[in-house]
């Protein structure tokens, strides 16, 4: 998550960056509520709504 983040930051030096942990099911909420913009995950399940890459 590091070299993410130097990315975006050398991008886009204005976007605050919070990165806080979750537990899946709050991820999920969080993001199909509009709470967070970004959410990374392994092992979670396919959740309708939300894209996977």
């Amino acid at each position: 998550m590091g070299t993410l983040l130097r990315v975006v930051r050398s991008r886009h030096p204005g976007v605050r960056i919070e990165p806080h942990q979750r537990y899946p099911d709050a991820l999920c909420d969080q993001l199909l509520d509009g709470e967070i913009d970004l959410g990374l995950c392994r092992g979670m399940r396919h959740v309708r709504g939300l894209a996977r890459r």
